[in-house]
């Protein structure tokens, strides 16, 4: 009795977990609205472009991470490797921030 009062009020977890992506499944509906009219070459075209999108807001962050790995791995200073680390972690959160940016 007292489950049942208590999904009247709130709502089942399902009742519950549908009201929260329910934005989400909008916003991929209206996209797939969108896109049902393009030919698989136009959207395969779209994913190129997001690619690219992707690469051109990244790729220096990529770089200079790629350079610090190797300059740590060249080192022998244990106090130089662990600063090392220290900005590639940095540099790595930065990527992350840029890439949820870029999607």
């Amino acid at each position: 009795m007292l489950k049942q009062l208590f999904n009247t009020v709130f709502g089942t977890r399902f009742d519950r977990e549908l009201k929260r992506i329910q934005p989400i499944i909008d916003k991929v509906k209206e996209h797939e609205r969108r896109l049902a009219g393009l030919p698989d070459d136009a959207i395969r075209g779209q994913t190129e472009k997001l690619r690219a999108q992707i690469r051109e807001r990244t790729g220096a962050l990529e770089t200079e991470i790629a350079e610090k790995r190797q300059t740590k791995h060249d080192t022998a200073d244990a106090g130089a490797r662990e600063g090392l680390d220290r900005e590639i972690h940095n540099l790595e959160d930065d990527l992350h921030a840029a890439l949820r940016a870029a999607l």
